[in-house]
């Protein structure tokens, strides 16, 4: 599970896989009386306007943090696990 949770951090492809699947079984499930392959290209729309929000989210994100898509997917990472380190650690300086 783990590794399937890395691999949709990391790949936008997998994630329109996921999305597409998704996409393909509710729209067969809500039109029924329609043929398969309305099904995929609805599901193929639904795909492709869903990864164009993602990635054009992605791209302003990493611009905004400084890094790529993959720094981004680490520190967002890193960010639920609250491992994120600050770049100037403040020490505490105590005066006597």
């Amino acid at each position: 599970m783990l590794s399937l949770k890395r691999l949709l951090d990391h790949s936008l492809t997998a994630q329109a896989v996921l999305v597409f699947l998704l996409g393909l079984g509710i729209t067969a499930l809500f039109r029924r009386d329609e043929h398969p392959a309305v099904w995929a290209l609805h599901s193929a729309l639904y795909t492709g306007i869903a990864m164009a929000v993602l990635a054009v989210q992605r791209r302003r994100v990493a611009r905004a943090v400084g890094t790529d898509a993959g720094g981004l997917a680490d520190l967002n990472r890193k960010i639920r696990h609250h491992e994120v380190p600050q770049e100037n650690p403040v020490v505490p300086r105590f005066s006597v």
